[in-house]
């Protein structure tokens, strides 16, 4: 599955194997592999949900610790903020 990013600074593409791994386009800086929870932490910010939004949903559909997913979410959106995609932590 591809899906055009439409909710970050410069165009991305995401494209979303069978098993929910990705591979983040972003024009000419290159492409950046992404894990499954990384894909659902981009698809969620497309959708303009909120990082408490999207922690819950990851919660309920995996099984990890909230300490743990806490710190994968803050870290996933330090680089997108290095990368220059998002302004700031939503």
């Amino acid at each position: 599955m591809k899906v055009k990013m439409n909710n970050f600074k410069v165009p991305v593409i995401l494209r979303i194997d069978e098993e929910r791994q990705g591979v983040m386009y972003i024009d000419e800086r290159g492409m950046f592999n992404v894990n499954e929870i990384g894909v659902e932490i981009l698809l969620g910010l497309n959708e303009n949900k909120s990082l408490e939004s999207i922690y819950h949903e990851l919660k309920v559909e995996y099984d990890i610790e909230s300490k743990i997913l806490k710190n994968d979410i803050n870290e996933f959106i330090k680089q997108l903020v290095d990368l220059e995609l998002i302004n700031e932590k939503r």
